[in-house]
């Protein structure tokens, strides 16, 4: 099973630990985090530079709902990914699974983890 990287925050008031996505802190009340704020992480997390950018897996169209949930381990590990469109629709084709150069190896060892320790049909790595 794949672990979330940083699955807590700590609240700046009180140091109580706090689910990642939390805008409140559960111990105290304070402010974790503005609405504005998280959509700006999750808008940023749902970018990759397309001048420095790797496919890191590639998954066949049938296969959509396991490539959304790779790019979303992804995410929750704070790691930007996008997924590509099939070329045009009703054509076999596959859909590839894009992260930024830096993020690469960080991104392909938690696919790899998650591949090992989930017992499904492997991910084709790109």
């Amino acid at each position: 099973m794949v672990e979330i990287i940083n699955p807590e925050k700590n609240c700046p008031q009180c140091g109580s630990a706090n689910e990642v996505n939390s805008v409140r802190c559960a111990s105290c009340g304070a402010q974790l985090a503005t609405p504005t704020e998280m959509a700006t992480i999750n808008a940023a997390l749902n970018a990759v530079d397309p001048e420095h950018r790797v496919e890191i897996a590639h998954f066949e169209v049938e296969q959509g709902e396991q490539a959304e949930l790779a790019c979303g381990m992804l995410r929750a590990n704070g790691i930007a990914c996008e997924l590509s469109s099939p070329l045009l629709p009703g054509l076999p084709s596959e859909r590839a699974l894009w992260v930024n150069t830096s993020d690469a190896q960080k991104a392909q060892a938690l696919l790899d983890e998650a591949e090992s320790g989930s017992g499904t049909e492997k991910v084709d790595a790109a």
